[in-house]
């Protein structure tokens, strides 16, 4: 009996018919290299992929937010793995998948530094008014520019909500630009 190669489905929301993402290369050679075969899914209209679609797939790169629940795992037999492109596992119903041998995992390691760059990226931006001074300089605003003197970051205090991943990264990126202390507070509402 012959069997089919393994087969991956990479979803439509972040990725180009030839495999290009919004993530850059990640690494789709590898899959090929193991002997395996990949393919963009067909867009998702809604959030939850159709039994038929995942059916053909022995395993998902889920690169957006789409949901996985039980139900699929039911439908679509052949299905294995979903790797969430990202951290969390928002809309995958983590327990009834595993009940029907579907393995979840997810990449958060994937997305921690870039996300943690952008967040001091708008914090910079922010400080220094970078988008007001923009706007007066492009259109020729000169005499203005001393009007849209930002603050900086020194001698500020920098509060960042959450210390998982991303915000401890975060506070390791700032950290270097001046006399800041890191506290873990737990605020409930």
């Amino acid at each position: 009996m012959m069997t089919s190669r393994y087969r991956v489905g990479l979803t439509a929301d972040g990725a180009a018919p030839d495999g290009t993402t919004i993530f850059g290369d990640i690494g789709l050679d590898r899959l090929i290299a193991a002997g395996m075969e990949w393919e963009v899914m067909p867009p998702v209209v809604g959030s939850v992929p159709p039994a038929e679609v995942i059916g053909r797939y022995d395993a998902v790169l889920s690169l957006g937010h789409l949901h996985f629940p039980r139900e699929l795992a039911v439908a679509a037999p052949r299905l294995r793995h979903i790797s969430r492109f990202g951290a969390g596992h928002d809309g995958i119903d983590l327990g009834g998948l595993a009940e029907h041998g579907v393995v979840v995992t997810n990449t958060p390691l994937a997305v921690r530094r870039p996300l943690a760059v952008g967040a001091l990226t708008l914090l910079l931006a922010l400080s220094h008014r970078l988008m007001a001074n923009h706007r007066a300089a492009t259109s020729g605003r000169w005499a203005e520019r001393g009007r849209y003197r930002g603050a900086g970051l020194s001698g500020r205090t920098v509060g960042i909500v959450g210390l998982g991943g991303v915000g401890s990264d975060l506070a390791g990126l700032v950290a270097p630009l001046g006399r800041f202390s890191v506290r873990n507070t737990a605020v409930f509402s």
